[in-house]
């Protein structure tokens, strides 16, 4: 089964191949090195919020599209700080 964020990972890739972009492409337009954009394409870094939205502006598709679902089969607190918390990793 694949964690969140391989699945964030690998919509970042279709999304960006949907493009003809290569990830030195689309680290340049980013701001971060092509390191990096491959790394969060395997699943190994995470992108943080602001980052995500400047790849998803650069590629075209929405947040709701590179978010993969989460589903919940626990309450959420809401006062719980972050995504990551939300989803355990």
């Amino acid at each position: 089964m694949k964690t969140f964020f391989q699945k964030l990972g690998e919509n970042i890739r279709n999304a960006r191949l949907t493009e003809d972009m290569t990830q030195e492409q689309l680290a340049q337009q980013v701001g971060v090195s092509s390191t990096c954009i491959s790394q969060y394409e395997a699943g190994k870094r995470r992108p943080n919020a602001e980052v995500l939205a400047i790849i998803s502006e650069t590629l075209c598709v929405s947040l709701d599209y590179l978010i993969p679902d989460v589903e919940h089969s626990f309450p959420v607190d809401p006062d719980q700080s972050s995504i990551y918390d939300l989803i355990g990793e």
